[in-house]
Parts: structure tokens; C-alpha cells; sequence
């Protein structure tokens, strides 16, 4: 005959969920920037009087980092970094045209220009 207890119907629970993560720790934003959230810029190959850095994404294309941000965040570094971290604090839409198009876009093509405060 075998023995029953009480433990036997006992579930195991999961352990607690982790802690939201807090401003110490951001979380990189890839499929969407709004402003707050936290993107990588990785640089576009251009010529270092035309340096651009455009955020690492999944579906949203053609974010680019402000040049007044790259200005700012090469001042402090003393040279372009290999990739740059920031918090956004505003995205301008924009779209290609013949008279403004820095990132040689097709013309019509949405962009964006996000400054950062590099983190």
C-alpha cells in the first residue's frame, strides 16, 4: 500500500518576478524610440566631416542621431566613439527631399533625428 501526504499536492511556485528594472539600469529600445528611452547608435561608414550614427533597430528604420549630439558626445570622448549610448530627449520627424536629404535617402522617405544625453 502506498503512502499519501498532504506535501504531495503541493506545487511548486515559480520564484518571484524580477524587479522592474530601474533609471540605474536602462534597457536598449530597438523597435521603437520615443523620447526616454535608451538607443545604440552605430555609425554609418560616412566620411569623418559627414560622420553619421543610426540607432540599432528591428523594424523601424532610418533613426539618426542629431549632429549636435555627435558633436556633443565626440568634444567629450576626443574622437568619434565605435558606438553611442543615450537616453532620448527628442525625435524630429523629417522626410528626404532634394534640398535636405543628409543621409542620402530616396527622396519621400520618412526619417528621423533624435538627440540624445549620452549615458
Amino acid at each position: 500500500m502506498e503512502s499519501y501526504s498532504d506535501d504531495d499536492d503541493a506545487v511548486d511556485e515559480d520564484p518571484a518576478p524580477a524587479a522592474a528594472p530601474t533609471a540605474a539600469e536602462p534597457k536598449i529600445s530597438f523597435r521603437r524610440f520615443d523620447v526616454g528611452d535608451v538607443a545604440l547608435f552605430l555609425p554609418t561608414g560616412g566620411a569623418e566631416a559627414q560622420k553619421a550614427y543610426l540607432a540599432f533597430h528591428h523594424g523601424c528604420p532610418h533613426r539618426y542621431l542629431a549632429p549636435a549630439s555627435i558633436e556633443a558626445i565626440r568634444t567629450v570622448h576626443q574622437r568619434y566613439p565605435d558606438f553611442i549610448l543615450g537616453r532620448v530627449v527628442s525625435a524630429e520627424a523629417r522626410e528626404a527631399r532634394a534640398d535636405e536629404n543628409p543621409y542620402r535617402l530616396p527622396l519621400g522617405t520618412a526619417f528621423y533625428v533624435l538627440a540624445v544625453e549620452s549615458l
